[in-house]
């Protein structure tokens, strides 16, 4: 059984071993590094890139404990794209709860972890937080997910 946390999993059956730790991105240099080293997937509703975990980035680890996964995630969503702050935070909070979920439900093994850096960034225009729900977001954010998982295995594929 997998207990919530907003940044910390852990898992009953493994003795209460922390298995993966979500930590936010902070800062506009480490979300420029992202969108420079990464590779770019698109959904019609959000952009999202990710830094697999094979990728070299010369950033400044913030936990440099080696018994943990640590993934940094950011989401983002333009004010050109939706104008009103509530509808933004509304959307930020439903892709972040989205992320910690499908983290904890699909990528909770070891052996799974394939980023290490992610950021998501909402493209579709909203004219009411009532309107968004996290039935909207979170099938986006999985889809996405499974594009970026589906390449990255092909990608070990073809290397060998």
């Amino acid at each position: 059984m997998v207990i919530f946390h907003p940044f910390l999993y852990f898992d009953k059956k493994k003795a209460g071993v922390i298995l993966i730790k979500l930590m936010p991105l902070k800062g506009r240099d480490s979300f420029t590094k992202v969108f420079n080293y990464g590779k770019k997937f698109y959904d019609n509703n959000c952009l999202c890139v990710f830094v697999f975990s094979d990728t070299e980035i010369d950033k400044i680890e913030l936990n440099k404990c080696l018994d943990i996964n640590i993934c940094y995630f950011g989401v983002a969503v333009g004010k050109k794209i939706i104008k009103k702050s509530t509808i933004r935070n509304r959307i930020k909070r439903l892709m972040r709860e989205s992320i910690r979920q499908i983290v904890a439900k699909r990528y909770s093994d070891k052996d799974k972890e394939f980023f290490k850096y992610i950021i998501f960034n909402w493209k579709r225009p909203i004219q009411k937080s009532s309107l968004i729900k996290l039935s909207d977001v979170y099938p986006t954010i999985e889809n996405l997910f499974l594009i970026a998982e589906n390449h990255y295995i092909n990608k070990k594929k073809s290397e060998k």
